[in-house]
């Protein structure tokens, strides 16, 4: 205790847990810890527990005890005022202040300078802190200013990109309309000359009409040459038909791909970590059958599944917890009962060796969260953890609770058993955060930790929390989400609510994309996952309120 009492300087202190500095710590809503060393630290009693006071002001010409002009040598901490050596005596006899603790001038002494130096080496620590942050600042500013420049020759380019596809294909358009041009105007063309030889024709028989009347005599020669006349001439309605389908030409503009130029970005601006281009396959589980166990509901996506001996439980929807049966015949799902408090935003789910289940709320407002454990039944027991930021996925291993706290960008580790913090994942030695948004968790075998986080990485940590690996998908717009671990071999399913399920090594190397030779269009959009080590089942939660579980038969 006398450590962690040292580390109190100037109301600041540093979370031996997070390794984060708090200011004014005793403020700090909902941490236990901190709240918890102070206690303990104030608590305390005699001089190696306190933290005594200093007189803001040297002792003066006279005793502020007796008003007598003397020397004083000592100083009362309890009633803060300097004394004499005579009325040191009498406050040491007189019962009311007998108890009080009195330093001599040369203990005050050394007590500032004591209290100096902890100054300085907190200003010198601070000092150190702030020139090493702002050296990081300044070569992250010149980096971004690099990023900057970089992004904005991207755009461009992906600018002359697309007016180069949009030009190309203008010209593909041009030059078909020249050559439509071209054919329509020769159809044209010979339509019209048809046209003026038919105009022809029909004046060369009227004029021979006119002198056959004229002339009575040769009217009986000409009637057959007339006739013969018309019969040649063209139908009039084959003319206009051709005349129909030769004179129409124009451009109609495609409305949808216009407004998708206006409506779609040009792309999206964003950190990504690239991992290489991954080869896909597709793996199907030997006869694999898929059978729902919970069908379409209003209850909007899956967020977790957990697996007790003879149920399964279900979070959907960030409000609704349910409790289906392993029986594929028996699809009904029960609400599980209300504990204490109405359930808020339930999200995670995991099982426990002690026959009991964890679940992890939001609560209705921002540190409301907390961690419950209920009977397999679905009746509340207790808490875990009360106070927390968001929590979100929640895993079991031996006797400790991981759970992921979006907000906090951390994860939390609990005593099962005695219901306390023991660790926290958040940064790494030189002061980085390890996650950006930590959605769902889950622990192997070996006590290897698997975290799904901001759903585009999976990054793995051995049970000492050093960071083995880290997976992100060759899919653009993938969304990673809910993840599990298999028994021996320790294969680790991702949930991608865009492609499917993928399958990785226990050190994060893409092995391949999980498909169903039984049906392979049933399980789509994937968002939550466990595994059965006993049965080496696969059970699937979608996006749509569905669950599905993998059997090998």
């Amino acid at each position: 205790m006398e450590d962690q009492g040292e580390k109190i300087k100037d109301d600041f202190l540093t979370c031996p847990l997070c390794l984060e500095l708090y200011t004014e710590p005793k403020n700090l809503k909902n941490n236990f810890l901190v709240i918890g060393l102070l206690q303990c630290f104030n608590s305390q009693s005699g001089p190696k527990g306190r933290c005594f006071g200093l007189p803001s002001k040297g002792p003066g010409e006279s005793c502020p005890a007796c008003e007598e002009r003397r020397e004083c040598n000592s100083y009362c901490d309890e009633c803060q005022m300097w004394l004499c050596g005579t009325c040191v005596r009498s406050h040491t006899k007189l019962p009311s202040t007998k108890s009080h603790h009195l330093l001599s001038l040369n203990e005050i002494k050394d007590h500032s300078l004591d209290r100096l130096q902890q100054v300085d080496e907190v200003l010198q620590k601070l000092f150190e802190e702030t020139d090493a942050h702002l050296s990081d600042i300044t070569l992250k500013r010149q980096n971004l200013a690099e990023q900057g420049a970089l992004a904005s020759v991207t755009v461009n380019a992906s600018g002359r990109e697309l007016r180069n596809i949009i030009e190309e294909k203008c010209s593909k358009i041009t030059s078909e309309i020249c050559c439509q041009v071209s054919y329509v105007d020769d159809k044209i063309h010979k339509i019209q000359s048809e046209m003026e030889l038919r105009k022809g024709q029909l004046e060369n028989a009227r004029k021979m009409v006119s002198e056959a009347r004229s002339s009575q005599l040769e009217c009986m020669h000409l009637v057959p040459e007339i006739e013969q006349l018309m019969r040649s001439l063209i139908p009039l309605s084959e003319v206009s038909s051709e005349i129909k389908s030769a004179t129409a030409l124009q451009f109609r503009q495609s409305l949808i791909v216009a407004s998708m130029l206006k409506s779609e970005a040009l792309g999206y601006l964003e950190k990504v970590q690239h991992c290489g281009v991954q080869d896909i396959q597709e793996i199907f589980p030997d006869q694999a059958l898929a059978a729902q166990l919970l069908s379409h509901t209003d209850m909007g996506f899956v967020s977790s599944i957990a697996l007790t001996d003879s149920s399964i439980f279900v979070a959907a929807g960030c409000g609704h917890l349910q409790i289906l049966s392993k029986n594929p015949c028996k699809s009904q799902a029960d609400t599980v009962p209300k504990p204490y408090r109405m359930w808020k935003k339930p999200w995670g789910i995991a099982t426990t060796p002690f026959q009991t289940v964890l679940v992890t709320d939001a609560g209705a407002n921002p540190g409301d969260g907390f961690v419950a454990v209920l009977k397999n039944n679905g009746h509340f027991m207790h808490c875990i953890a009360n106070g927390m930021s968001l929590p979100r996925g929640v895993a079991m291993h031996a006797d400790n609770v991981y759970v992921c706290d979006q907000e906090d960008r951390c994860v939390y580790v609990f005593d099962y058993k005695q219901s306390r913090l023991i660790k926290v994942l958040k940064k790494d030695a030189v002061g980085n955060f390890h996650f950006i948004s930590p959605l769902h968790i889950a622990v192997t075998p070996s006590g290897n930790v698997i975290v799904s986080d901001a759903g585009r990485f999976v990054k793995i940590f051995s049970s000492d929390f050093q960071l083995k690996g880290c997976y992100s998908s060759s899919f653009c717009d993938s969304e990673l989400w809910g993840v599990c671990s298999t028994g021996v071999e320790e294969n680790i399913y991702v949930a991608d609510w865009k492609h499917g399920v993928h399958v990785l090594s226990s050190n994060g190397n893409f092995k391949g994309i999980l498909k169903t030779p039984a049906d392979t269009s049933k399980i789509m959009e994937p968002t939550a996952l466990a595994y059965c080590t006993t049965t080496e089942r696969l059970y699937v939660g979608t996006s749509s309120t569905q669950v599905y579980v993998l059997t090998p038969v």
